[in-house]
């Protein structure tokens, strides 16, 4: 009788065992699944995060096209200093081009002296616009290139061609132009019809490389 009281307990005491075990490594498998799903989804949001840093408010391969083909300054950091500059979510690619030639052709020392960058980041598209094209550089205040420059920006900003018409568009916003259409009688009286095709030209390419940029993106 002893026996098989001794076997009842020794059996329902290696099930109880068994079953035990058999839980822990349940919880085990559950435990390293979730885990395992943390440190997915944080990969993930790495990723997401990363890939946020590395396209947000960088200079396109179209828009370095338009800085070497118009001989301006070359900044290492320019995307860096575009993150820390451009406080404006809301950007479209043409119009971050289009600052980061502004900035490499009037460099680091002289954004102060211009109001585009508060244009920017005020969300004032059509005065930042008007802004590219009258900024003075004192040196080159009367420097065909650089004048030139300043339309070719405006152009890229608004993502539009250039003609006898393109400053009109701010009458529309009661903006003051003057300065912008004093250079512009400028690019005529010293320059010639083929400077005005020049800034169509160069707007023209960057438009198609752009595409070419983001289709490959």
């Amino acid at each position: 009788m002893n026996n098989v009281k001794f076997f009842k307990y020794l059996y329902i005491g290696m099930f109880s065992i068994f079953f035990i075990k058999c839980n822990l490594k349940d919880k085990k498998g559950m435990l390293s699944i979730d885990n395992s799903s943390t440190i997915i989804m944080n990969s993930s949001a790495m990723e997401e995060k990363d890939e946020k840093i590395d396209t947000s408010y960088r200079v396109s391969d179209a828009g370095k096209w338009v800085i070497n083909e118009l001989n301006h300054n070359k900044i290492a950091t320019l995307d860096e200093d575009l993150l820390t500059l451009i406080e404006n979510d809301n950007l479209n690619q043409n119009e971050i081009d289009a600052f980061a030639c502004f900035y490499s052709r009037i460099g680091k020392k002289l954004l102060s002296k211009s109001d585009v960058l508060e244009h920017i980041n005020n969300g004032s598209k059509y005065l930042c616009a008007e802004a590219f094209t009258h900024f003075r550089n004192k040196k080159k205040s009367r420097d065909l290139g650089f004048i030139k420059s300043g339309f070719i920006e405006m152009c890229m900003f608004l993502n539009t061609r250039f003609d006898a018409d393109s400053l009109e568009i701010f009458k529309k916003y009661n903006i003051d132009y003057k300065i912008a259409n004093e250079n512009l009688e400028y690019i005529k009286n010293k320059g010639s019809e083929k400077d005005i095709k020049d800034i169509n030209e160069v707007y023209q390419k960057y438009v198609i490389k752009l595409v070419d940029f983001n289709n490959n993106k």
